[in-house]
């Protein structure tokens, strides 16, 4: 073979390499990517203003990037706002939506001038003029839904079509004490002399309109022979009333003598009531004896006490606060506890801590979602994570949409609300200091934008 052909041969070879290597590569950056796979977890927070800069505000303690969906400026320190956001890495949260506390419905209009303060209605509208929004006027709304209207229904909470009222005394059959019987004796509450205490021969030894079933001059609750309302100690039995310090606490019930631990010091003055230590030893001079006292309190990993986003989590998720807190103190992001919690409410079988544990050996979201078989859309996205589910009238977790979320308000303190590709604006200049959006890879933000707010707008994530 001839030197060129031979040259022509190596080259094309070389060429052969380089070009797998170019396809090698973005497939494993693909599956790294999908290894990574990130959970976006939406947040709701409120607290007061506790520093303002060009483009974060501090609440609670948690940096919160304007990112476009309000203009900080136009707050100020000590304001109470509500902000709805997307919860990062750092344990900042990239704000979709914040609403001034003074405007509960977030209708952009503040309590003092809204016709219905606690229902949105931002047009106002008030068909009778009378001051009362149509949102939430009882001349128009119908609460039992019997067909009459509350302000004219004489049982606005018991369905009762017919407005029946026997005694004509205004106020109707299915709902009128006069006729109602709640221990059911025979004797409505309004004649009963212990309406939540059957008592059909309605005795009173004494003649003060207190039935002897519930008249604490006649129950003796401990049994010791001496009348609740006569007894110095009620709920300890103390038949000789024995008060030696004449303070109207029987001896029996006295904290002035009573020695839970039995180490000869009165409650009333022991550093230690629950552990013997007649000695009362207290090294550090702190109050509590050194036979309970666990030493000083150790400082929260965390500055504010409660923390917002911790507290949001314990009452959405039904988990104690201070396992919560326990998690981030271990080094976890208060944004990767949320996604532990979202996959474990969807899998019978594991555990947040179990998911944590994985996390903490290096494995990403992807895997974990794919060895638990969850799927994007069994995490509820959209969700948001405010704790508020009374509010929603039931047992399940509060699940918004996110365009509602997102809404347009002129209210000062308020801005344009986040549209869907959540904070992520390709015209803005990097200089302008918007933080990366949720599953964005914060590695290159460093520093980039979120460095002006209290704390440098960094949390610190999983150590």
């Amino acid at each position: 073979m001839s030197p060129s052909r031979r040259f022509q041969t190596f080259f094309s070879f070389i060429l052969l390499l380089l070009l797998a290597s170019v396809m090698v590569v973005p497939n494993q950056a693909a599956q790294a990517q999908e290894d990574d796979d990130d959970i976006e977890v939406i947040i709701q927070i409120q607290g007061a203003v506790e520093a303002i800069t060009a483009d974060q505000i501090l609440v609670g303690g948690v940096v919160v990037h304007a990112n476009g969906a309000f203009d900080p400026t136009t707050l100020s320190l000590g304001q109470e706002v509500i902000v709805t956001g997307y919860l990062l890495d750092d344990d900042s949260i990239n704000a979709t939506q914040l609403v001034l506390a003074d405007d509960v419905d977030g209708d952009g209009v503040l309590n003092d001038a809204d016709n219905c303060p606690d229902m949105a209605n931002a047009d106002q509208a008030d068909a009778d003029a009378d001051g009362v929004g149509d949102a939430c006027d009882p001349d128009l709304i119908d609460t039992d839904v019997d067909g009459v209207v509350d302000s004219a229904d004489n049982c606005p909470n018991a369905a009762n079509t017919d407005q029946a009222d026997a005694d004509a005394d205004g106020v109707g059959d299915a709902c009128d004490p006069d006729l109602v019987d709640t221990d059911e004796d025979g004797l409505v509450d309004s004649a009963d002399n212990c309406p939540d205490m059957a008592n059909a021969d309605q005795a009173d030894a004494d003649a003060d309109g207190l039935g002897d079933a519930c008249d604490p001059d006649l129950v003796d609750t401990d049994e010791d022979g001496v009348v609740d309302s006569a007894d110095n100690c009620p709920f300890v039995a103390n038949a000789d009333q024995a008060d030696a310090d004449a303070d109207g606490f029987g001896d029996a019930c006295d904290p002035d003598f009573v020695d839970t631990d039995e180490d000869g010091v009165g409650d009333a003055v022991e550093n230690c009531p629950d552990v013997a230590n007649p000695d009362q030893a207290d090294a550090d001079a702190d109050g509590v004896g050194d036979a309970c006292d666990d030493g000083e309190e150790e400082e929260s990993c965390v500055g504010a006490d409660p923390h917002p986003v911790a507290q949001a989590l314990s009452e959405e998720f039904d988990v104690p606060y201070e396992t919560i807190i326990g998690w981030h103190c271990d080094g976890y992001g208060f944004g990767e506890i949320a996604k532990a919690l979202l996959i474990a409410e969807q899998s019978e079988d594991v555990t947040a801590q179990d998911i944590l544990d994985r996390r903490a050996g290096g494995e990403g979201w992807g895997a974990i979602k794919k060895d638990y078989d969850v799927s994007p859309s069994d995490l509820a996205p959209g969700r948001v994570i405010s704790g508020k589910k009374d509010k929603k009238g039931d047992d399940e977790a509060e699940v918004e949409d996110t365009a509602e979320t997102e809404a347009t308000s002129d209210t000062p303190g308020q801005g344009q609300g986040q549209d869907k590709d959540k904070g992520k604006d390709k015209d803005k200049p990097k200089d302008q200091g918007q933080s990366n959006p949720p599953g964005q890879d914060k590695k290159d933000d460093q520093g980039g934008g979120q460095g002006g707010g209290q704390g440098g707008g960094k949390g610190g994530g999983k150590k």
